[in-house]
């Protein structure tokens, strides 16, 4: 497994089999969008890759952690591109996008799949 960095900051991992996980809680959350985005740093770096299919732990303030899923064919072609005031726009997809299922219900195992994922 491959960490993913991007202007010093960890985006996530890439898996061999072309899987990028990364890790986002209720503050990464775009409401006006209602989903989630990447910036294009990323997404170039994911391309690169040949990443196929995007993982993301959602965690979510109640405790619930969803494990959501998507394809970067779909995100490119369905997201919204959002100026974020910066030289690295992101793109952002809507949940309605996305494959969703509950994977971990307590803060500590929460804690574990952000480790598993940041380290």
């Amino acid at each position: 497994m491959k960490t993913l960095t991007v202007f010093k900051k960890v985006a996530g991992k890439i898996k061999d089999d072309g899987t990028f996980f990364t890790y986002r809680t209720e503050k990464h959350y775009f409401r006006k969008y209602k989903g989630f985005g990447l910036s294009w740093s990323v997404i170039e770096q994911l391309r690169k890759h040949k990443v196929t299919k995007i993982v993301i732990l959602y965690n979510k303030d109640n405790g619930i952690t969803e494990k959501i899923e998507t394809t970067l064919e779909t995100w490119l072609k369905h997201s919204q591109i959002y100026n974020n005031c910066s030289n690295d726009w992101q793109r952002i997809l809507n949940l309605k996008y996305f494959k969703n299922g509950i994977c971990k219900k307590t803060a500590a195992d929460n804690n574990k799949l952000k480790q598993s994922i940041i380290m």
